[in-house]
């Protein structure tokens, strides 16, 4: 398996991760209906075992040599690197002053 294949499955995987948060039910009164809201912690927790899967089966090598740990050393860098990109893109829609109400960068 390519890294590129990788990548493409931990973006499906931080989707999961943040899909109540890109849910544009969630800042609606009453938020996302209950069986969304597990459907959500059940696609979650699929990926979260498929992750773990990857790091069990695969050896993930950095550019100088070493062991990397799937979880800990890629995919939560990762899904950092989205929320935070997601928290700069609602800061700058906060400032143009087309944001929903109730969706602030503090609510992510």
């Amino acid at each position: 398996m390519k890294f590129d294949g990788i990548l493409d499955l931990l973006s499906l995987c931080n989707l999961m991760e943040l899909g109540n948060v890109l849910s544009e039910a969630t800042y609606h009164v009453g938020g996302l209906p209950s069986y969304q809201r597990h459907q959500l912690i059940q696609a979650r927790l699929l990926c979260r075992k498929l992750v773990g899967w990857l790091g069990a089966t695969f050896e993930f090598i950095s550019n100088d040599g070493q062991s990397v740990d799937l979880k800990s050393d890629i995919h939560m860098f990762y899904l950092a690197r989205q929320a935070k990109a997601l928290v700069a893109y609602k800061t700058s829609v906060a400032m143009a002053g087309s944001l929903q109400q109730g969706c602030s960068p503090e609510a992510v």
